[in-house]
């Protein structure tokens, strides 16, 4: 069996919509909504690192050039 990496976590909190957490709870009753967000935001900066996400602001400040 492969052995999980592990990462020091920081405490942070974070709003979310009435509900949203109850839902992810249900969707991921094995891993818990905390580590399914956690993956979420993993995925998200892997991606916007990687540069499969474009910059918004690039995009913005393009859009003014004439």
């Amino acid at each position: 069996m492969q052995r999980k990496e592990t990462y020091p976590l920081q405490k942070v909190t974070l709003n979310l919509r009435n509900g949203d957490w109850n839902r992810l709870q249900f969707l991921h009753p094995r891993d818990g909504a905390g580590k399914a967000i956690r993956r979420l935001v993993i995925k998200h900066l892997r991606r916007v690192e990687d540069g499969t996400v474009p910059d918004q602001r690039a995009q913005a400040y393009k859009d003014l050039l004439p």
